[in-house]
């Protein structure tokens, strides 16, 4: 009779409520004591001996799927066929997952081997466990070395080099942004900036003055341009050169107040605004010409914080006051044609 040899494994299962902890830096004691007391994973009468090897066996486990989620084209392989689609997206979900307090610490700075080394000073600052942070930084760096090593723009590389969800591509798009376009974030004077001012900043960067990533007629490849659109830059350039006219300044200012008054301002905010007006629109129309230059295009959040969140400060506007004011100078340019009718 003839011999034949037969393999057999059992199914890769992953016990998610452990690959968080993993995630999270837990180390596999601490991992054992939670499952044990756990409510919504209860061990029964299961010994606790069992229970840590079992949970010895799952952190093997994540460690060997780790190479996999790094380069997340490889969870196709063969060897992971008995993991389902959806399971695979879950861990990919939860391995790019990042803490924002963590993001924040290294936004603005170099992706570099120091950098990493301090990771336990971030830990210590955000209270996020070391291993957690040292993924988050891992993850960022190995998205930005992709991009910088592959053709085609960030959208590209999130959704056909990490496989990324919907979800994910809308939280790491503006953030691999922030990195790639170096936007100076790590200045003293914008420490009190949080994560989510810079991320909202950059979404309207991105909606506002970059081009709209589309499709090809054939819907295959993604056109998309991860640069601010140039041409829209000029037109700022060119702007400024027309209202830094004294002539046009007067004008200009005189429907922007018009306009403050149909929003009922206080009589206070009108006079203060009357007498700062040219500081004002002299800010802004050199911070937008000033974007053509790469070195102003870095400084962007330094120099907002500079040119007009502190001279609003200093003047004690309200939010809802510079609200206001900026609102009717975007509406004032609609009244330029009336005016020379």
């Amino acid at each position: 009779m003839e011999e034949f040899s037969v393999c057999f494994t059992d199914p890769l299962i992953v016990d998610m409520t452990l690959f968080w902890e993993w995630l999270i830096g837990a180390s596999e004691i601490e991992s054992a004591k939670k499952l044990a007391v756990s409510t919504t994973n209860p061990v029964g009468d299961i010994p606790y001996t069992i229970v840590v090897q079992e949970v010895r066996e799952q952190y093997v486990l994540f460690r060997f799927l780790q190479q996999y989620l790094q380069s997340p084209p490889l969870l196709d392989s063969p060897i992971l066929s008995s993991l389902s689609p959806k399971v695979k997206e879950k861990l990919l979900e939860s391995y790019y997952e990042f803490d924002k307090e963590v993001m924040r610490e290294i936004l603005g700075k170099k992706m570099s081997a120091k950098l990493r080394k301090d990771m336990d000073d971030v830990s210590e600052r955000t209270g996020i466990p070391l291993r957690s942070c040292q993924r988050q930084f891992d993850n960022i760096k190995n998205i930005i070395k992709t991009y910088e090593d592959m053709e085609g723009g960030v959208m590209v590389t999130l959704t056909k080099q990490f496989l990324f969800s919907n979800s994910l591509v809308q939280k790491y798009y503006p953030l691999v942004f922030v990195f790639i376009s170096r936007f100076e974030t790590a200045k003293k004077r914008l420490q009190y900036l949080s994560y989510d001012d810079i991320i909202n900043c950059t979404e309207c960067i991105l909606t506002k003055w970059t081009f709209t990533p589309e499709l090809h007629n054939s819907g295959e490849k993604i056109v998309e341009h991860d640069e601010v659109d140039r041409h829209f830059i000029q037109e700022l350039r060119d702007l400024r050169n027309l209202t830094i006219d004294k002539d046009f300044q007067d004008v200009h200012k005189s429907l922007i107040m018009n306009r403050m008054d149909k929003n009922a301002a206080t009589p206070h905010f009108i006079k203060s605004m009357e007498a700062n007006f040219k500081m004002f629109s002299r800010n802004i129309f050199v911070l937008g010409a000033g974007l053509t230059h790469t070195k102003d295009f870095r400084d962007f959040f330094n120099d907002c914080v500079e040119k007009l969140v502190e001279p609003v400060k200093q003047l004690e506007w309200s939010s809802k006051e510079f609200d206001v004011f900026l609102t009717a100078m975007i509406n004032s340019w609609g009244d330029f044609k009336e005016h020379y009718e």
